[in-house]
């Protein structure tokens, strides 16, 4: 009898590097069925193939034996694994994690070590550390698992309809009704060095001038200061033009995560495309219009204008490929929707 094919995952071939290629056809074929029904738990299933599809996890046995699968444990180490939106969106599930281990490692890199220290409530039997770019977790010896995967695992993926998970970190400061309204505005995922991660960046990006021409009108029918929440970029001769022209403001000059929260809260409302500030708005509750490819990620689906992931957040999407305009025709309704939902 066939098995099913989330049995597949963790499945050890003759060869190692024929065990790697099947795990990346399985999570490349999890990602194909949640775009299609972002509720398919197989489709979830398969993602936890990512956890083996590198040769390196066949060639060292500690990586496989340590691999956690959510049973009740002793000590546990959760690592801070991939981009830095999916650590943070993750952190959300972490006091469910604690309650099924006596003493829960948090490893984390350094540019999120002081926002989860000062902004996560945990319970005393997690401790905090540092994580080098040589960290091994499955070196220590108890079981161990990528944040990323955290909600595969706990099988606690939200389903749409799902009421929308509240806001899991802390905020510190909270907006002065006299000073004037603050609007983000990212119009690029960052750059990456891996090749994949690049390509689909590129995807989500969303030319800075048809922003722009959109954000003006925000600006003109709010009252409003734009500032750029993006680190790089601002070279760009368009982007340039408006800051020496002091029409947008650079807020953000640190790659400290804490930093990047304190500028967030500044904000009545930041309009972004999907990259790791967008996560960081969601998790403090800021209000976030969020711009989207077509087809989007898998995590947002194809047609919704709300997310579970974040209670504060607005989906605007692209009608096709590249079709931005559509797209920001449905944020001008869902800014001025927000903006007059906030008016004292």
């Amino acid at each position: 009898m066939a098995r099913p094919i989330h049995q597949l995952v963790d499945l050890a071939l003759p060869d190692p590097g024929q065990s790697a290629q099947l795990q990346v056809q399985l999570m490349n074929l999890g990602v194909y069925r949640l775009l299609s029904a972002p509720d398919d738990q197989e489709g979830l299933q398969l993602l936890l193939a990512g956890t083996a599809n590198d040769i390196s996890y066949w060639l060292d046995p500690r990586c496989r034996s340590t691999r956690w699968h959510g049973q009740p444990v002793d000590q546990l180490i959760l690592w801070d694994d991939q981009g830095y939106g999916d650590s943070i969106q993750n952190l959300g599930w972490i006091d469910e994690v604690a309650s099924r281990s006596k003493r829960l490692r948090l490893w984390l890199r350094p540019a999120l070590h002081r926002l989860v220290q000062q902004r996560c409530r945990f319970p005393p039997h997690v401790t905090i550390e540092l994580m080098t770019p040589e960290a091994q977790p499955w070196a220590e010896g108890i079981p161990q698992l990528g944040l990323f995967f955290l909600p595969m695992v706990l099988g606690r993926w939200p389903r749409q309809g799902d009421p929308p998970r509240p806001p899991w970190l802390r905020r510190h400061r909270f907006l002065d009704a006299q000073s004037p309204r603050k609007l983000g505005l990212v119009w690029s995922a960052g750059r990456h060095s891996a090749p994949q991660p690049e390509r689909s960046a590129r995807v989500r990006d969303v030319p800075f001038e048809q922003l722009w021409d959109h954000a003006l009108r925000w600006q003109q029918l709010h009252g409003l200061e734009l500032l750029s929440l993006q680190l790089d970029g601002h070279d760009a001769p368009a982007v340039a033009q408006q800051i020496d022209g002091q029409r947008l403001r650079r807020a953000l000059s640190s790659t400290d995560w804490l930093a990047t929260a304190e500028c967030l809260e500044q904000l009545d409302l930041l309009v972004a495309v999907d990259t790791s500030v967008a996560h960081l708005a969601g998790a403090l509750g800021v209000p976030c219009v969020l711009l989207l490819s077509a087809p989007a990620d898998w995590r947002w689906g194809q047609v919704a204008e709300t997310t579970p992931l974040y209670s504060t957040f607005h989906l605007a999407r692209c009608a096709a490929r590249d079709a931005w305009h559509t797209a920001l025709e449905q944020a001008d309704h869902q800014v001025a929707s927000i903006l007059a939902a906030g008016q004292p």
